[in-house]
Order: C-alpha cells, then structure tokens, then sequence
C-alpha cells in the first residue's frame, strides 16, 4: 500500500502524482500550496526580459530560482498541474495539515485545498502556534511541540488508511 506525504510544493507535487496514480491509497499534505502558478504577471515578465528571479522565506533559508523555463512549464503543462482538478479527482482520503502561525503558504490555502477534496475523505487540521516548518529551523537542530503533533495526526492517518486492505 502507497501513501504520499508532502510539504509546501512538495505537498502540491503528491496530490498531482496521487490523483494520476490510483495505486497511492492517501495523501497527507503540511503546509501545501494550493496553486502552482503562484507569481504575479509583473514578476513574470521580469522573470522572462532578465531570467531572473529569486524568493526567499523569512522562515526558511532557502532561496530558489525558478527562470524562464520553469514559466514556459507553468504555461505548456496548466492543465497537468491544476491542483485543484487534482484533488477534486482525487477520490482517496487527503489529509491537509497547516500551521497556524505560517507566514509563506496562508491558513486560506488549506482551506481551499480541503474544499476542493471530498468531504467524506479529506481532514483539514491546523495545528496551532505552528509555523511554515513547524517550529524548526533550517538546518534542523531538534524537533518542536508543532513538528510532534505533525508526526502522530499524520501517522495516525496512514496507520487507519493504508492499513485496511
């Protein structure tokens, strides 16, 4: 039995792959994007005259350049990469999990995400005084209250759905 955890981009990258693979059983999703396309049109055209184009998080120390290229993605694969068809397809138990307190991807973004999923399949939870990382810090150098409770409540889900036969 198969299930797919993701965080942040990783997370939207899981229900992409669940929702094209019915061998996956459950998606559990930290801190998932709701959306691909996240840029503005006015950074999208810097990106494309400069080739360009860096964002960072205040909560993570990493930074990633996506360029031109990873906009002409965006623009040869939208249907691919619509997340939300992806989860209303999804037709297995989707678990979204989400810090209260994250700065990078809003609370509202979990939300919709547990929206566009099944109801009787999909749990929206949010985990409070959690972060974008839960409460840890890049590079990680110990495991918080918020990081545990993302553990058990994503543990627990794939023990009662990947466990049934």
């Amino acid at each position: 039995l198969l299930g797919l955890l993701g965080h942040s981009r990783g997370g939207a990258l899981s229900m992409l792959a669940a929702a094209a693979d019915h061998d996956v059983r459950g998606v559990a999703v930290w801190g998932a994007i709701a959306t691909i396309d996240r840029m503005t049109e006015r950074r999208k055209e810097f990106i494309r005259r400069t080739g360009l184009h860096r964002s960072s998080s205040p909560s993570i120390r990493v930074t990633l350049e996506p360029g031109p290229d990873f906009l002409d993605d965006l623009d040869e694969n939208r249907s691919r990469l619509d997340i939300r068809r992806a989860v209303e397809r999804l037709a297995r138990p989707l678990l979204v999990l989400h810090g209260e307190q994250d700065l990078v991807v809003r609370t509202s973004e979990a939300q919709l995400l547990a929206g566009y999923g099944d109801p009787r399949l999909t749990t929206l939870k949010v985990i409070p005084h959690a972060s974008h990382t839960f409460g840890t810090d890049h590079p990680f150098s110990g495991t918080t209250p918020p990081l545990e409770r993302a553990i058990d409540e994503t543990a627990r889900f794939f023990l009662a759905h990947l466990t049934q036969s």
